[in-house]
């Protein structure tokens, strides 16, 4: 009676097979996991951008969306956490009488960078919704230093934030100067 089962040659070849087709698949996984993260995070930045907006245009008082580690003032790093808050007073320092509307946490897979007329360490919005001379654009650096995963928001005078784009079909988003956002 011959044996049921397979022979080692059979198991060296279907193991083979396995390893050629794993060592292909994993970079490809890892390639969207990044995707899916970056996708993710500018998803709710965006999202807390449009809050922010909306929460001025709704309340009727100048709102703010800020980094800030303390959860009191604003600070210069976008990549601390980022709060939003009406600014009843003005002094861009969330106060007793103040309170968040809404926070995001940092993340860690990114940096981000403002650069924008009108001041960097907070974006201020006001009644009618738009910013206080604030067009500016916001950089998404990851920190993997992967150029692919580089993201940019780009926010008008009028407040509304649009997400930068790959104008030249090269894989890499650009600004609507033509440039690329710089990462450092």
């Amino acid at each position: 009676m011959k044996g049921k089962g397979f022979t080692l040659v059979e198991l060296l070849v279907v193991l083979a097979i396995i390893g050629i087709v794993t060592g292909f698949g994993i970079p490809q996984v890892a390639s969207a996991l990044q995707n899916s993260k970056k996708s993710s995070y500018l998803n709710e930045f965006v999202g807390l951008i449009l809050f922010t907006r909306n929460s001025a245009i709704a309340s009727g008082h100048v709102t703010l969306l800020c980094p800030s580690s303390d959860e009191k003032t604003c600070e210069a790093d976008w990549s601390q956490p980022l709060m939003a808050f009406s600014d009843l007073n003005g002094n861009k320092e969330l106060d007793e009488d103040e309170s968040i509307l809404r926070k995001l946490p940092a993340n860690e897979n990114f940096r981000v960078s403002f650069r924008a007329f009108g001041g960097t360490k907070a974006l201020r919005y006001y009644p009618s919704g738009m910013t206080y001379r604030q067009n500016g654009t916001f950089t998404i650096c990851p920190v993997s230093h992967d150029n692919s995963l580089i993201s940019a928001v780009i926010i008008n005078r009028g407040g509304r934030p649009k997400l930068a784009t790959d104008s030249d079909g090269d894989g890499l988003v650009d600004l609507p100067s033509g440039n690329r956002p710089g990462c450092t």
